[in-house]
């Protein structure tokens, strides 16, 4: 099982990695994330999806932290993690180059959130499947004022209707 320490002895020998994916691992915690927010300024694509124990305070304090070096993050995996609202904003605030983000199942995020993603002027991918606190006031939002967006995914997500999609067109 791929942990914080077998994480931090890569992060020590590879300072360049553009794509790390740590999908399932479930023995990261946000140690892991705080090192990598310190030394991967090339990192372009990060996946932390069913990484259970990512988000929270830390997290969030690693992304406002003045060592924090992502900044040229393209595409961001997040789904069935803890992150909220918070981490959400200050990752986009960080990163505007943002053109992919999946937060599918993270059930701390709220409407608060699609402001912020609205200031994404390259986003074209976005999936909230299963977010209960998204309405389709909320996604048609985002696709009015994102241009670039090209797929929506509202999966499973109550207060969107069936037909949404159909009435975006």
């Amino acid at each position: 099982n791929f942990d914080d320490e077998g994480l931090s002895c890569l992060l020590k020998a590879c300072t360049q990695i553009r794509i790390l994916n740590l999908y399932q691992c479930s023995n990261i915690t946000n140690t892991s994330f705080q090192q990598i927010s310190k030394s991967q300024s090339k990192l372009s694509k990060l996946d932390v999806s069913y990484v259970h124990k990512f988000g929270g305070k830390l997290f969030v304090s690693s992304l406002k932290s003045k060592t924090n070096v992502l900044h040229k993050l393209k595409e961001v995996y997040l789904s069935h993690t803890k992150i909220d609202d918070t981490g959400l904003i200050y990752l986009c605030k960080n990163n505007p180059l943002l053109s992919t983000i999946a937060i599918d199942c993270c059930y701390q995020i709220t409407s608060l959130s699609i402001e912020c993603l609205t200031k994404l002027n390259h986003l074209s991918v976005v999936s909230f499947s299963g977010l209960v606190s998204i309405t389709d006031d909320n996604v048609a939002h985002l696709v009015s004022k994102c241009k670039k967006i090209t797929v929506v995914n509202v999966s499973n997500c109550r207060n969107i209707p069936l037909d949404f999609i159909s009435r975006l067109s």
